[in-house]
């Protein structure tokens, strides 16, 4: 399973919006909290995925986790 289906299965309050060559962008449905900080973001604020060192990670503002090793 990708990544992208990984991250969208274990969180579903996520969304994607589009992917750029170095980053996903996830947003976050309407009346949820942050899943990784259980913060309330801005629209402005989503969570993005990304590839480093091997791994693939999704960070918001305040916490970062890695998704696949």
């Amino acid at each position: 399973m990708s990544p992208i289906l990984q991250t969208l299965d274990q969180y579903p309050n996520l969304y994607r919006e589009f992917s750029s060559e170095d980053f996903d962008y996830y947003g976050i449905n309407d009346e949820t909290l942050c899943p990784l900080c259980k913060l309330d973001h801005d629209d402005e604020e989503g969570i993005d995925g990304m590839y480093k060192s091997g791994s693939y990670f999704i960070k918001c503002e305040q916490h970062e986790i890695e998704i696949t090793a």
